[in-house]
């Protein structure tokens, strides 16, 4: 019963191939396609000898050797190419005629070059069309250090200035809370130790500016620093006792200060001002200083602590930025306690709060 089953299934299948015809051997690398024998479709069913593409219908052979085997010509640089997408892609890459919008002359202009050279390692690396690689050896000024430096470079240099901003000591603010000054100087070019490196440092540990530290001065021996603490108690009782007499003076330390924020102009007695002062020269034995002194300044040095504060208050347009007090302090000093030009110098030399 199953020998008659196969006989049976087997003349079936000779019967179907005398009706149909199979092209496996022409078309295995691309499908496996049944025609009828006597069908339009395999009459006019092709191979191309020179790829892989196939079709049913005299049109789309036309089509195929329109597109990729009749040669063509681009009418920039005179290059012949066999197909259509080979011309293609040559007016989209390294054609010189491709109209590119140059990145420093911000004008639309052919790339221009030699197809025909090996490419330029020089464009390789940069990423540079010939056109630009050429118009970028133009030269201009940098608007941070004011060197000359070739367009093409900018990026570079300014990405090390970047680098350079991400890992500048920060300054190191006056310890006197009313002074806006830093303890090393602060220049233009964002260095926050120019004045330390030019000799004019502070020239005391107990964390003042040279200008504060003036009037405390003497040429004493004083290793534990109790000399020097006595001068300050002294100094902290003339402010409260006296004043220092300067219409312009906020500090809460001083009498006259006090009168000119409205606190009144009562005076402090003896036995009254040593308790106020007594915490601030606690800790002050040759060990470091940590505690905040508050001494009468100049004028434009109390201005600029007072913009340094308002501007180390701001947050940023994402409410996550802003720049810390001693890059604030920093920047006003630099900048002659001109606020707009502060915050360029904060930008362009200084680490915003979400950066460290």
């Amino acid at each position: 019963m199953r020998s008659t089953y196969l006989s049976a299934r087997s003349r079936h299948a000779s019967g179907c191939d005398r009706d149909r015809t199979s092209t496996y051997l022409q078309t295995f690398r691309v499908g496996f396609q049944i025609f009828q024998k006597r069908s339009q479709s395999f009459q006019s069913h092709w191979h191309c000898p020179h790829d892989t593409f196939h079709g049913n219908t005299s049109l789309s052979r036309q089509k195929h050797d329109a597109l990729f085997h009749t040669p063509q010509s681009c009418e920039t640089c005179g290059l012949d190419f066999p197909s259509i997408p080979l011309l293609s892609h040559h007016k989209t890459t390294t054609c010189p005629g491709k109209l590119i919008l140059c990145r420093f002359c911000h004008l639309q202009v052919p790339q221009e070059g030699d197809p025909t050279e090996p490419p330029n390692p020089e464009l390789l690396l940069s990423g540079l069309t010939p056109h630009e690689l050429a118009d970028g050896g133009r030269t201009t000024e940098c608007h941070l250090c004011n060197k000359i430096v070739r367009f093409r470079d900018m990026a570079t240099h300014l990405r090390h200035h970047d680098l350079e901003r991400l890992s500048r000591l920060a300054p190191r603010i006056c310890r006197n809370t009313n002074c806006g000054r830093t303890q090393d100087g602060a220049d233009k070019l964002g260095d926050t130790r120019a004045g330390t490196r030019k000799g004019q440092g502070p020239g005391n540990e107990v964390g003042l500016c040279s200008v504060c530290f003036g009037p405390l001065y003497v040429s004493l021996y004083d290793p534990e620093g109790k000399a020097l603490r006595r001068r300050i108690e002294r100094r902290y009782l003339s402010q409260l006792l006296t004043g220092c007499g300067k219409p312009w003076c906020k500090n809460e330390f001083c009498r006259t200060g006090k009168k000119n924020t409205g606190l009144g102009d009562k005076a402090v007695a003896t036995k009254d001002a040593i308790p106020l002062v007594k915490p601030f020269l606690d800790g002050m034995d040759g060990m470091g200083y940590t505690t905040p002194l508050h001494f009468c300044t100049d004028e434009a040095s109390q201005r600029r602590r007072g913009f340094a504060e308002l501007l180390s208050a701001e947050k940023g347009v994402d409410g996550k930025g802003g720049y810390a007090l001693e890059w604030c302090v920093a920047a006003l000093e630099a900048e002659g306690g001109d606020l707009g030009r502060a915050r360029d110098w904060l930008k362009g030399w200084a680490p915003a709060r979400s950066e460290t």
